[in-house]
């Protein structure tokens, strides 16, 4: 343990990740260019995005973020044409970090420990936009940085996933962190259902109504960055 804690304090050291506050940086990952916002390292994430293909909310600031993630609006393809996992791994130090940085506030005002809901919804992805180029590289960035950032992630639910995830997923699992792959779960297709699962993350009254929630406030009104401004 101690000698977990030393590494991890290295690596805080190596990125200076202790002299910044990066929570006013958060956009989603969009395609648009904003002033004032964008973490470092991630200006490819929006070459390959279309509009609203990561989007990164705070519905209750009581309780912890909830990362969107459209797949059939990112272009895997490019993307592994134009990052390397080292690109990729430096991306999510700061994505990781400045959500850490929200989640350590929440945490620290309500006295509970809080964590990070991720959504990875699949309609509308074909097979033939996977591309396992790019999942071998984000497999790996994943786990090298896992250690560093354990208590981040509460849960990931895959939603809308084909009858040919199942191929996709024989592939990539083996490559995630256990930490991660433990909290990943398939979703059926019953939103009712979904947002009973989700429920224990966010309220129905917050939960977007295309997973059985209430809250039809689409696009969504502003970046997680502008409640740190």
């Amino acid at each position: 343990a101690s000698r977990a804690a030393i590494e991890t304090i290295e690596f805080r050291r190596e990125y200076k990740l202790d002299d910044v506050d990066l929570r006013g940086l958060i956009k989603h990952i969009d395609g648009v260019t904003e002033v004032g916002y964008g973490l470092p390292q991630c200006e490819k994430w929006d070459l390959v995005s279309r509009k609203y293909g990561v989007v990164i909310v705070l519905p209750d600031v009581n309780r912890g973020p909830i990362m969107y993630v459209f797949m059939d609006k990112i272009d895997m393809n490019k993307l592994n044409d134009i990052a390397t996992q080292e690109d990729l791994k430096n991306s999510y130090i700061y994505i990781n970090e400045a959500l850490y940085q929200v989640l350590d506030g929440i945490t620290r005002k309500t006295g509970r420990l809080t964590k990070l809901m991720k959504v990875v919804d699949l309609d509308g992805v074909t097979l033939r936009k996977m591309n396992r180029g790019y999942l071998s590289k984000d497999s790996a960035a994943a786990k090298d940085l896992d250690d560093y950032f354990p208590q981040l992630l509460g849960g990931m639910f895959i939603i809308h996933a084909p009858k040919w995830i199942n191929v996709i997923w024989k592939f990539a699992r083996p490559l995630l962190p256990k930490r991660v792959v433990e909290k990943i779960d398939f979703l059926p297709n019953n939103m009712e259902k979904v947002q009973g699962i989700m429920a224990r993350f966010v309220s129905k009254e917050n939960l977007l109504e295309r997973y059985g929630g209430e809250n039809n406030e689409w696009p969504p009104p502003r970046y997680l960055g502008s409640y740190f401004k």
